[in-house]
């Protein structure tokens, strides 16, 4: 028997995807064209018309170069006496910064996309030591890769941090230090954004109030003339830190901790739950973060920093599509950057689908939201049934303009329009 085999080939493609349709498709044709020379990539530094990231003695500087302004991204590990419900810091230990080796080089300098990797190693205590007031003298090596990307015509940057923690009873957290002078931080919720201040005026009760707080998908901090926030792929906690220069976004990427709960903590008083030993919550051995970075040379919601943390924590995806969709390339649009797209999903009836959007706005907004031509919009509730809203007009081809409250919900009905006999 003869068998032949025969292997396809394949290679990846890096292309910029520009205007890409608001919820919805866009469809992109391959076609051969002559290769552009090799460019000599320089050695230290990687930049797009935005951005500038040259590697430092402690991790990365970023320049933003509309905005004449600089951030520095590194590391900062602390010792964790805590538990699975509270961070314990240890009496007297300094916070760990400063690599012990740091490496760097261009990986990558396309027209599409640009890469720098940072290898970085600190030498970090291996466990609490016995007593657990204080950090073991013994070392083991925190291994960091750090992957910083740039695409062309994109205002982001992207990281990838992958890390192999050898070490127990401690905290990892990627630190951004901005010029900012943040009295408060800036976080979004599932239909809106909060603002929490930096100096909060409760009192400590069971537990201490911790500056760190809940993350979902971004972390900010704002001035009339530049803002910056951190966002990421699921990584929960977050603190905005006030130092003399600025403030600092730290994003907590590791707590390696050994138990459910335990009844010492300086940081709470009693015992959470049971205190059982949770060896598996040392977290040792490999990991990998995502997380990126948006500036703005103005305020956050002027900057659409909803919309672009939405664009990094929901990526585009890529298919071969029939042409047969392209009737439904782009399924609502809307006028208004202050108002957010949420979801879309199809109804029972044929050809037919809701659509969600919400004001990421404290203040009134007043938006026209347009629809495939063949298609007509009504305005439901959350559960599906028809609402009248004073002052809605219908425009021309099908829109839709109304005004919402601040931080409103809206959802709207799709069908296909009747067809004239």
């Amino acid at each position: 028997i003869l068998i032949r085999a025969t292997n396809v080939a394949r290679c990846a493609i890096a292309f910029v995807a520009d205007n890409l349709t608001q919820a919805g498709f866009t469809f992109y044709r391959l076609e051969r064209e002559a290769t552009p020379p090799a460019q000599a990539a320089p050695r230290d530094r990687i930049e797009n018309e935005f951005y500038r990231l040259r590697p430092t003695s402690t991790g990365i500087e970023i320049e933003d170069l509309r905005a004449g302004r600089r951030l520095v991204l590194h590391f900062e590990d602390d010792g964790d006496r805590g538990d699975e419900y509270n961070f314990d810091p240890v009496p007297g230990a300094a916070t760990i910064s400063a690599p012990a080796k740091i490496s760097s080089c261009v990986a990558e300098d396309g027209v599409a996309r640009k890469r720098i990797i940072l290898v970085l190693e600190y030498a970090v205590p291996a466990a609490l030591a016995r007593g657990r007031a204080a950090r073991d003298a013994r070392v083991e090596p925190l291994e960091i890769e750090l992957h910083a990307t740039l695409h062309a015509g994109l205002d982001r940057i992207d990281f990838e941090a992958r890390v192999n923690n050898r070490s127990r009873d401690h905290r990892l957290r990627v630190a951004v230090s901005t010029p900012v002078a943040a009295s408060e931080s800036i976080h979004d919720t599932s239909f809106g954004i909060l603002r929490r201040s930096l100096a909060p005026a409760e009192a400590n009760g069971i537990e201490d109030v911790y500056p760190t707080g809940p993350h979902r998908t971004f972390t900010a901090v704002e001035s009339a003339d530049f803002s910056v926030a951190l966002v990421s792929r699921g990584i929960y906690e977050a603190e905005v830190r006030a130092e003399p220069a600025g403030a600092s976004i730290l994003l907590t990427l590791l707590r390696a901790v050994g138990w459910l709960s335990r009844s010492d903590l300086a940081t709470r008083r009693g015992g959470a739950g049971p205190e059982l030993e949770t060896p598996g919550a040392q977290e040792l051995g490999e990991h990998r973060f995502e997380f990126a970075i948006a500036t703005a040379g103005c305020s956050l919601l002027q900057g659409g920093i909803v919309q672009r943390a939405s664009a990094y924590t929901a990526p585009p995806r890529m298919f071969a599509a029939p042409r047969a969709i392209e009737a439904l390339a782009g399924l609502i649009s809307c006028d208004n950057p202050h108002v957010a797209f949420s979801t879309a999903r199809s109804r029972p009836r044929a050809g037919s689908y809701c659509a969600r959007v919400f004001s990421n706005s404290p203040e009134t907004e007043r938006a026209q939201f347009r629809f495939p031509e063949a298609m007509r919009a009504r305005v439901v509730d959350l559960a599906g049934n028809a609402v009248k809203r004073a002052g809605m007009r219908r425009k021309r081809g099908g829109a839709l303009e109304l005004e919402l409250r601040p931080f409103e919900i809206v959802t709207f009905e799709v069908t296909r329009r009747k067809q004239p006999r």
